[in-house]
């Protein structure tokens, strides 16, 4: 049976022979032993169609087998087999272990697998760089985390309807992926689309009982707390969204602008980290921001942040190289921490409040800049002497906004 291989038939201890089966005339009373050996169930290696040495484990109870791993020549198309002979016994092959082709950057083009699977684990296909297309298995219900993180060249992508949940960051970084469609059963998404920076196209199946992409909004949307979880370079995000979830555009390099509706009351931990963001203006309705929010934006040239805010979290703005422009609308200076500001430029300008320059230059973090001057517009007077009131008068002197044209008229 399975994990056993027959070896011969004994007489008296003496091979008798070695078919199976064994015909013999019988003309005496006669005993004979059925010698077995154990065979391997695990590192069991086969040749595939596409030419692949592929390594696999057997279940010997459930006849079922796990891809583990490969040989020396992972290279070109892979086609994985649906089922595999081992002594003569058929097993399904229903999982693809994790790090099974991690760094298979050999293999290229199509990747076939078959309906037989349920289970792909953890970085199954991490950094399979030259992989185009994949075919997932119509029967797959478990995609482990990032199985298909980093591959840079994968341009198209089915989500089964079998699939309920994806385990996190399962496409992170799959730069050519341009278009994204969620299933009416796919149901729990965690950060699994990061950095997929050639998203153009959203859509999520519209009998989906958990997220929407109301507006044709090109993003994904949590219905029931109106939180967009995952956008790209050309979301517009509705006006009945009311926050931006953690990482929902980190890495998209291609979005150069957006804007944030007054709804949002919130933005979340590393929202447009990464993005190729230009400019910012965020709405007097956000009131709380996550640390590194904006991190690593190294477009960034400019920012203004309302007098909502009362904290600046660690890393929020840390590697916007080039940003000249902070434009800080509260009155109280908001707390920055040692991290906030890391690697901004210093002679960044800081416009502040009117009469809060000061206030500004005693806070650490905010101290650390150069040039903080106040927001234009802020009052300013005007007043004139004259050497000897009796030879005549001036008009004009008074109250100017900051950048007005004074006239003065002796």
């Amino acid at each position: 049976d399975c994990g056993y291989r027959f070896v011969q038939w004994n007489s008296n201890s003496t091979l008798a022979s070695a078919d199976n089966p064994y015909s013999f005339i019988v003309t005496k009373d006669t005993t004979l032993t059925a010698v077995f050996e154990a065979v391997a169930t695990t590192g069991i290696q086969q040749e595939c169609s596409t030419g692949q040495t592929l390594i696999y484990s057997v279940d010997c109870s459930s006849r079922t087998a796990t891809l583990t791993g490969h040989g020396d020549n992972c290279t070109g198309t892979l086609a994985i087999p649906e089922s595999i002979i081992v002594n003569g016994i058929e097993f399904s092959v229903t999982a693809i272990g994790g790090d099974a082709f991690k760094d298979c950057s050999g293999l290229t083009g199509a990747l076939t697998i078959p309906n037989s699977i349920t289970t792909i684990g953890i970085q199954a296909f991490r950094d399979c760089h030259n992989i185009t297309t994949v075919t997932l298995s119509n029967s797959l219900t478990e995609l482990g985390r990032y199985a298909f993180s980093f591959c840079y060249n994968l341009g198209s992508i089915v989500i089964p309807s079998s699939l309920t949940e994806l385990s996190g960051n399962t496409f992170y970084e799959c730069r050519s992926i341009t278009s994204l469609h969620i299933p009416a059963t796919l149901t729990s998404i965690s950060q699994d689309f990061d950095r997929c920076s050639g998203l153009t196209t959203i859509t999520v199946d519209a009998d989906n009982p958990v997220y929407d992409s109301r507006n044709n909004c090109n993003a994904i949307i949590k219905t029931t707390t109106n939180t967009l979880v995952q956008g790209c370079q050309t979301t517009v995000i509705p006006t009945s969204v009311t926050a931006i979830g953690a990482s929902a555009f980190d890495g998209q390099t291609n979005l150069t602008s957006i804007e944030i509706p007054s709804s949002v009351t919130t933005i979340g931990e590393y929202a447009f980290s990464g993005s190729g963001l230009t400019s910012m203006i965020i709405p007097q309705s956000v009131t709380s921001i996550g640390h590194s929010a904006f991190y690593y934006c190294l477009s960034m040239q400019s920012v203004v942040i309302p007098n909502t805010i009362d904290e600046l979290e660690f890393m929020l703005f840390d590697d916007c190289r080039s940003l000249q422009s902070i434009t800080c609308m509260a009155e109280n200076p908001p707390a920055v921490s040692w991290s906030t500001f890391i690697e901004v430029p210093s002679p960044a300008v800081i416009n502040v409040p009117c009469g809060k320059v000061s206030a500004y230059r005693n806070v650490d973090g905010w101290s650390d800049f150069d040039n903080i001057q106040e927001v234009v517009g802020c009052p300013r007077t005007v007043s004139v002497d004259v050497n000897d009131p009796s030879m005549g008068t001036v008009s004009g002197d008074g109250t100017y906004t900051g950048g007005a044209t004074a006239t003065l008229t002796a």
